[in-house]
């Protein structure tokens, strides 16, 4: 089988399930695109760019419903076009039924021809008269907020009858510690909206649950839903600075990671935009493209080849795709009667056909016939 990498980018994407005043589901999937991701052509004395992005919905193999969003991006200022922190956003919804379902949001950049696809099995469940109908989340898609942001959520519970009932909320952090409990009365109305804003900077850095529970006036649970996100610190004084570091040990030297890592706080931003001046093929402009082009290959071996023994970017087929970039094609044998599963990377211009075999069925390829220095 051969087939082609897909770009999943530093563009934010999420898919939320909400329920409209007459209880009926929706699909909507938010994004945010930094124009950096995009590209702009020149028009006269403005920057532009277009963009569509396509929501597919899915039940068993048959498309169901879907719908699509010619956007256009029209700046004054060329260092606008290369800024990570300005980005166009969007929401394209769908109505539902009750049901399995896979929802897929693809975006293609109109002058590149680069394309982003996610996908996503959301369960839609008969609601009961008294229900949580959704739960909103408001902060940035990728669900990872700064401790100086803040958590905006939105709980919308239904009540048919006006029976009334309790709402628990409380956020549980993933190493079992429980945060900012909240019980909420429920009483007179048919249609309840609890807004939640809390400061991020209340939570250690970690990841959390928020966790949401719906009690009838007799105490029995009638619902439990949950949310993940992330509470990161500023970069330089959070653990992912120290992430960060470690997956440059391909383009590091011994020197160079030994000072960030042994840093002070008040040094390391320094430090670490000295390493990527150096490696800057474009300086004196905002964007480094090749720190850009670096993180985007780590965070799509994190995603597409870490196992449960091994991170992606420490993986010989994360190496290989951070050090050659993409390959130009690959063939893949995931299973074979008197054999090991295997695939194949093929890269054309440098001669190289790179065996990865998985030699103990854990997930894990090894990199069978290295070129040589690799």
């Amino acid at each position: 089988m051969w087939f082609i990498f897909f770009l999943s980018g530093a563009i934010n994407t999420d898919f939320q399930v909400e329920r409209d005043t007459n209880l009926i589901p929706y699909v909507i999937a938010h994004y945010k695109i930094p124009y950096s991701d995009v590209t702009f052509y020149k028009k006269d004395t403005l920057y532009e760019a277009r963009y569509i992005s396509v929501l597919v919905v899915k039940k068993g193999k048959h498309q169901i419903g879907g719908m699509s969003n010619k956007e256009k991006i029209v700046v004054k200022d060329y260092l606008e076009t290369i800024s990570p922190n300005k980005s166009s956003a969007g929401t394209l919804k769908e109505e539902l039924r009750n049901g399995d379902y896979k929802v897929i949001l693809n975006i293609w950049d109109l002058q590149s021809n680069r394309r982003w696809s996610w996908e996503e099995d959301i369960e839609i469940p008969e609601i009961e008269p008294l229900d949580i109908g959704s739960i909103q989340w408001f902060s940035d898609p990728s669900h990872i907020i700064s401790t100086k942001d803040t958590v905006r959520v939105k709980i919308i519970v239904f009540d048919k009858g006006k029976v009334g009932g309790q709402l628990s909320y409380y956020y549980r952090s993933s190493k079992g510690g429980i945060y900012s409990k909240t019980d909420t009365l429920l009483e007179g109305s048919k249609r309840y909206l609890i807004n939640i804003n809390l400061g991020a900077n209340q939570f250690p850095e970690n990841t959390y649950k928020l966790v949401v529970q719906l009690k009838g006036t007799n105490g029995r649970e009638i619902r439990e839903r949950s949310m993940d996100f992330e509470i990161r610190e500023p970069f330089f004084q959070s653990k992912m600075f120290f992430k960060r570091v470690r997956e440059l040990t391909y383009i590091a030297t011994t020197k160079e990671m030994d000072e960030l890592l042994k840093a002070k706080v008040e040094e390391r931003k320094e430090l670490w935009q000295e390493f990527w001046r150096k490696r800057d093929p474009t300086s004196g402009d905002e964007i480094n493209e090749f720190k850009e082009e670096y993180f985007r290959k780590i965070d799509y071996v994190q995603e597409h080849f870490s196992t449960g023994l091994t991170e992606g970017w420490k993986s010989d087929r994360g190496k290989a795709y951070i050090l050659l970039g993409p390959p130009d094609y690959v063939e893949r044998h995931p299973f074979e009667m008197e054999g090991k599963a295997y695939e194949i990377w093929y890269y054309y211009i440098k001669d190289y056909r790179l065996v990865f075999v998985e030699q103990y069925n854990l997930g894990e390829y090894k990199l069978i016939n290295p070129p040589r220095g690799f």
